[in-house]
């Protein structure tokens, strides 16, 4: 049995202002396109549940989209790069004050954001795992019920920013870091110099 270090990915790992401008951009270049190519797009103004939406219900939409987000993490890179040295060392210190070195650390990235794959891979990120909930409905539950299945692998801390996410290690049993907007400021100030 190990220890389980599970992040939560918008405003933990990277800025939430980024994380959300990345998915708007790439939505709204994608509805542009659509609407270029004659498609009668009823859902035009961007939040996350009308991007799920739209995920799910289109593979047009999901392929242009996908290619449009890609296309913003290219254009974005300075920034992507420079939150994956932020993330590396929220993960570092973290996973430095939990285990000790006899304890083997799994690290996973628990979010709502549904191109954490590519988010992760841009920013540089190693972890063990990703698990993607919907978020649109029972984010809570959701992320809870997935907490409550890795403690089935030994001890879990799930490090997050919100009451939700809170919440959500309380539901599994989990035991709860907040990764607060003040460390993530510091951080970012240490960088700007």
């Amino acid at each position: 049995m190990g220890i389980c270090v599970v992040y939560d990915l918008d405003a933990t790992l990277i800025l939430q202002s980024l994380s959300r401008k990345l998915l708007e951009e790439a939505f709204n270049l994608t509805i542009s396109q659509l609407k270029e190519e004659g498609y009668d797009v009823s859902i035009q103004t961007y939040s996350y549940r009308n991007l799920r939406c739209l995920l799910a219900a289109s593979p047009k939409f999901n392929r242009y989209f996908r290619e449009n987000y890609r296309s913003e993490l290219e254009k974005r890179k300075p920034e992507i790069e420079r939150e994956g040295i932020i993330a590396k060392m929220i993960m570092y210190e973290v996973n430095r004050k939990i285990a000790n070195s006899s304890n083997h650390v799994q690290t996973i990235v628990l979010t709502a954001n549904p191109m954490a794959y590519e988010l992760i891979e841009a920013m540089g990120l190693k972890v063990n795992g990703v698990r993607i909930v919907d978020g649109s409905n029972d984010y809570v539950g959701e992320k809870a019920k997935i907490l409550k299945e890795l403690r089935s692998t030994g001890e879990v801390y799930y490090i997050g920013d919100s009451p939700e996410d809170e919440k959500a290690a309380e539901l599994a049993g989990a035991k709860f870091i907040n990764v607060n907007d003040a460390l993530r400021k510091m951080l970012d100030d240490l960088f700007s110099v």
